[in-house]
C-alpha cells in the first residue's frame, strides 16, 4: 500500500521511531545500571568509582537522558493519534506529559554536571576535602523535588493516554491498557523516593519492574504509531495513511 506522507502521518512515524529507539534505551539503562555499575553503600564509595572510571559511572545517566528526549517524540506521535477522537484532552494530557518530560531534562542535564564536578574534584582532593565534598553530595541530593514532579507528571500521562486510547479506540487495545499499568507503577517508586525506602528505589529493586514496563510500553506505543490507525481498532471507521 502506498504511504500518504500527510503532516498528521509524518508525525506519527516519527513518534513511532522515537518510541521504538526509547524502548531501547530505556532497557539499555536499565540493564546499565543494573548489571555494570556497582551498587553504592554510601556517596564517598560513588565518588570513588566515578572519580577512577567516569565513562563507566556516567554512561547511565546519559542514557537516561536520551530517552526523555526520544519520549518527546512519541508523545508528539501519541497526540496526533489521539486527538482524532478527543482534541482537548489529548492536548491537555500531552502538556502534562511535556512538562514532566522537560523538567527531567532539565534535572538530568542539571545532576550530570553537578555529579562530573564532584567526581572530578574528589579525584585530585586532599582527605579533607573528600569529607567536604561527600557532605556536599548529600545536601545536594537531599528532597530532588524536581525528580519526584516529573516522575509523577510522566506516569500521569502514561495513565491518561492509556485511558484516551481505550476510550477512542486510537491506540492498539492492549497498548492502552498495558499504558496505565506502567503508568500506575510509578506510585510504589515515588512514595519510595519520599518515605526514603530503598528497595522501591534501586535499579536492582522495584524500580527495576518500573524500567521494564516503561520500556515494553514505549516500545508497543511507537509500534503502533507506525501502524494506520483503523489496524489499531479492528477496522472501526476510516482508515488514514
Amino acid at each position: 500500500m502506498l504511504v500518504n506522507w500527510t503532516n498528521e502521518r509524518l508525525i506519527e512515524r516519527i513518534g513511532g521511531l522515537s518510541g521504538l529507539a526509547a524502548g531501547l534505551v530505556l532497557l539499555g539503562y536499565f540493564l546499565w545500571s543494573a548489571f555494570v555499575v556497582p551498587p553504592f553503600d554510601s556517596g564517598r564509595e560513588f565518588l570513588e568509582f566515578a572519580a577512577a572510571r567516569p565513562r563507566v559511572a556516567f554512561f547511565d545517566d546519559w542514557l537516561f537522558l536520551a530517552w526523555f528526549v526520544l519520549m518527546l517524540g512519541l508523545l508528539g506521535g501519541v497526540y496526533r493519534r489521539l486527538a482524532v477522537r478527543a482534541p482537548d484532552a489529548a492536548a491537555l494530557a500531552s502538556g502534562l506529559g511535556s512538562l514532566g518530560l522537560l523538567i527531567a531534562i532539565m534535572r538530568s542535564v542539571f545532576n550530570i554536571g553537578r555529579l562530573q564536578v564532584l567526581a572530578a574534584h574528589f579525584g585530585l582532593a586532599s582527605e579533607g576535602e573528600r569529607d567536604l565534598l561527600v557532605r556536599m553530595l548529600a545536601w545536594t541530593e537531599q528532597g530532588d523535588v524536581a525528580r519526584n514532579l516529573a516522575i509523577f507528571l510522566v506516569g500521569a500521562w502514561m495513565t491518561w493516554v492509556g485511558f484516551l486510547g481505550r476510550r477512542g479506540s486510537t491506540l492498539a487495545r492492549g497498548v492502552s491498557s498495558f499504558g496505565i499499568v506502567a503508568g500506575l507503577s510509578v506510585l510504589p517508586a515515588l512514595f519510595g523516593y519520599l518515605l526514603d525506602v530503598p528497595f522501591l528505589t534501586r535499579p536492582d529493586g522495584y524500580l527495576a519492574v518500573v524500567f521494564v514496563l516503561w520500556a515494553v510500553w514505549t516500545s508497543a506505543a511507537g509500534f503502533s504509531l507506525l501502524r494506520p490507525m483503523g489496524s489499531n481498532r479492528n477496522g472501526a471507521g476510516p482508515t488514514r495513511g
